[in-house]
């Protein structure tokens, strides 16, 4: 049977502070057993079997049952696995409540011991989020180890080397500062060799300050947190780099199985990573595929379907991304984040629609598609103006050499990554190819036919979009060079293991397209067949992502920012409907895909859903095909006449979303007069 469909959830989290850097070591965690209360073999232990809290202190917050004795959690009444008869809980209320409180926040703390080398052995279960963790203090407050549940009431078994703090005044600290979801957290049995003092930390230690203007990231300067594979791995304040080509298909990379281009880098990548086979963008064409990714929603819901006559926005287009929406670059810039983008953006080219104005630091590139230009095949129709290539705010250039993009744009990307590589970044690099009309650079014309290269040589200030449609190859291997680039700049500054690299593309290949494929899939660009929609797609991040994987979950460039804004410890807006879900536990194998169902969308208009396995089209509203995509990835087998409970549920969970766009949906801005952008105007318009 299919899950029912649930809607977007609002979002929900505590505001965010500064965050301090910790020196953390090693806590490795595995599944705990239920155990009876033993007596202690170590020279200290917290195991709260009295049924008390004492020694422990609340100092910040009001909790109504801190200590519970519960065997089973109120939800699902899956087992606790705690020792003995006690633990400390931040979720029960009172002691006969008949349900979880998650809203009850504030901060618990130990009495300084003085720890002896060894290790600290204790349990944790409960949430895995920011604001809710169990932490390992030095006396003035810094946390230098911590913890945190994986989003299940069975707590796990960790340990702590204490070996560094020995002869140190230490304590420990349980936070919980969320009020929804897994916000809890649990924690029993705290086994160690110390001596344990008569004294607690001052208000004047940073402990009521770290809490609430410095919650913890998932990893230190120095160590890691670890789960096990089936867990998840976790790690805070990373990078993050997202590689977004520009119409290529599911079968444009050598590790996805193409032998038409040879990407040796980002086969690299995917040895080293993981290869993400049911990777989405929210729509089969440009302008919508980039709006889902910016702001996490379905382009439908931030009105963001189409450009204002024509399926993607056009040169003076009145139209834009709302500059009320979040995007992931203002998401991550609140917590601290530089961000920078160098590439296409295609999200509005009037002022206050321009990446600058949402959230990116800095910007070099194109307001939209290269082929948006006086040297477009149907000019006579479109009367295009000249291109304009920007930097920051301002126009630099009006219809740039198209064969140095890619090189441009990526010697910007190393650049900011070099002049960043000591504060936490966000680097956007949209690539304009392989988009028609195809451009390399001259030292990826070798192995170009004779033929073709005579007939470039006779363009003569046009642009033979045909003949440059033979450079699809060299075309990829300048992106490949991009990625690998990118990767050995990461190394060389002591970036690689500490940034999450994404590499995808924006909707699958044209129709009418000489060699981008869509591989074993149906469809293309501008369709909602798995061929427009589903992606190529490559993570890497070193010790964080399991490496040489393939992951065939269900995953959507709309995760992209909760996911993000979880691991960097950022708020998401609480006022508006988020369709992009947290894919972490997903990315690493301790979850399967969060999404109950996934939508398609050409245009405005809602053609097809998947749920699972499952995948129904429909016409006018009416049900047309079903496709089981794990037998048949290509959708060539209709089953629709074998699984009529299938197609009614699938269908009910069309109705359910279109009604719920239809309610929570948000405009996109239209700016007043427009007009193409020209050379030193715009910088005038937005000097601030």
């Amino acid at each position: 049977m299919l899950a029912p469909y649930r809607r977007g959830i609002r979002q929900n989290s505590p505001k965010q502070g500064k965050r301090k850097r910790r020196t953390s070591s090693e806590v490795h965690y595995k599944p705990a057993k239920k155990t009876q209360a033993t007596p202690s073999n170590r020279s200290a232990s917290f195991d709260f079997e009295s049924g008390k809290l004492a020694p422990w202190r609340i100092i910040e917050g009001e909790f109504g049952h801190i200590i519970g004795s519960r065997d089973r959690f109120f939800h699902n009444q899956g087992e606790y696995n705690k020792q003995g008869e006690h633990y400390l809980t931040t979720l029960e209320a009172s002691a006969d409540a008949e349900k979880g409180s998650d809203p009850q926040t504030g901060i618990v703390v130990s009495p300084l011991f003085i720890p002896k080398p060894g290790k600290m052995t204790f349990r944790v279960g409960g949430g895995d989020g920011p604001n809710t963790y169990v932490a390992l203090c030095a006396a003035d407050g810094e946390e230098v180890q911590f913890a945190r549940g994986i989003r299940d009431q069975v707590m796990q078994q960790c340990e702590w080397d204490l070996s560094p703090y020995a002869g140190k005044r230490m304590f420990i600290k349980i936070v919980d500062n969320a009020t929804g979801g897994w916000g809890h957290i649990t924690a029993d049995d705290f086994q160690f060799d110390a001596e344990v003092l008569s004294e607690y930390p001052t208000t004047g230690s940073g402990i009521r300050q770290n809490s609430k203007s410095e919650p913890p990231g998932l990893k230190g300067t120095s160590g890691e947190v670890h789960y096990s594979k089936t867990e998840g791995l976790h790690s805070p304040r990373p990078n993050f780099v997202v590689i977004f080509t520009d119409d290529q298909g599911y079968g444009d990379l050598s590790c996805y199985g193409a032998d038409h281009v040879s990407t040796p880098r980002i086969d690299q990548m995917a040895k080293e990573g993981s290869r993400l086979t049911s990777f989405y963008v929210a729509a089969p064409v440009c302008t919508p595929s980039r709006a889902g990714l910016m702001t996490g929603c379905y382009p439908k819901r931030v009105g963001m379907a189409t450009g204002s006559n024509f399926g993607v926005l056009l040169a003076g287009d009145a139209k834009g991304l709302n500059p009320a929406e979040m995007t992931i670059a203002e998401v991550l810039k609140s917590a601290g984040y530089k961000t920078g983008m160098f590439g296409k953006w295609h999200l509005g080219d009037q002022p206050e629609f321009l990446p600058t104005r949402q959230g990116f630091d800095e910007f070099f590139g194109l307001p939209y598609s290269h082929d948006i230009h006086p040297f477009h095949p149907r000019q006579d129709k479109y009367n295009f103006p000249p291109l304009p290539l920007l930097d920051g705010d301002t126009v630099i250039e009006m219809d740039p050499d198209a064969d140095y993009l890619t090189k441009r744009i990526t010697e910007r990307a190393v650049s900011f990554i070099q002049q960043d590589k000591d504060v936490p970044f966000f680097l956007y690099v949209p690539h304009p190819i392989p988009h028609a009309p195809l451009h390399v650079s001259p030292p990826f014309m070798e192995g170009v036919a004779d033929e073709v290269v005579s007939k470039l040589k006779d363009e003569d200030g046009k642009i033979d979009y045909r003949t440059r449609d033979e450079l699809f190859r060299q075309a990829i291997a300048e992106i490949d060079w991009s990625v690998g680039t990118i990767l050995d700049t990461l190394k060389a500054n002591g970036l690689d293991e500490k940034t999450l690299v994404i590499f995808t593309s924006d909707n699958g290949p044209p129709k009418n397209t000489l060699h981008a494929s869509p591989g074993p899939l149906r469809g293309h660009k501008g369709t909602t067949f798995e061929g427009g929609m589903r992606e190529p797609t490559v993570i890497r991040w070193p010790g964080m992502i399991p490496a040489g994987h393939d992951n065939n979950e269900l995953m959507t460039t709309m995760d992209l920012l909760p996911t993000f804004a979880k691991l960097a410890g950022a708020e998401l807006p609480t006022d508006c409907i988020i369709d992009g879900k947290d894919i972490w536990p997903t990315l690493v194998g301790q979850s399967p895909t969060p999404h109950e169902a996934f939508f398609y969308h050409q245009g405005n208009v809602l053609t097809a859903v998947r749920s699972g396995k499952w995948k129904l089209h429909t016409n006018k509203g009416r049900p047309m095909q079903l496709y089981n995509l794990d037998d048949d990835i290509g959708e060539m087998n209709n089953v629709i006449k074998a699984h009529p409970e299938v197609v009614k549920q699938l269908n009910n969970h069309m109705h359910e979303f279109a009604n719920d766009i239809a309610n929570n949906s948000r405009p996109a801005a239209f700016a007043e007069n427009p007009r193409p952008l020209s050379k030193g105007a715009v910088h005038h318009e937005l000097n601030r």
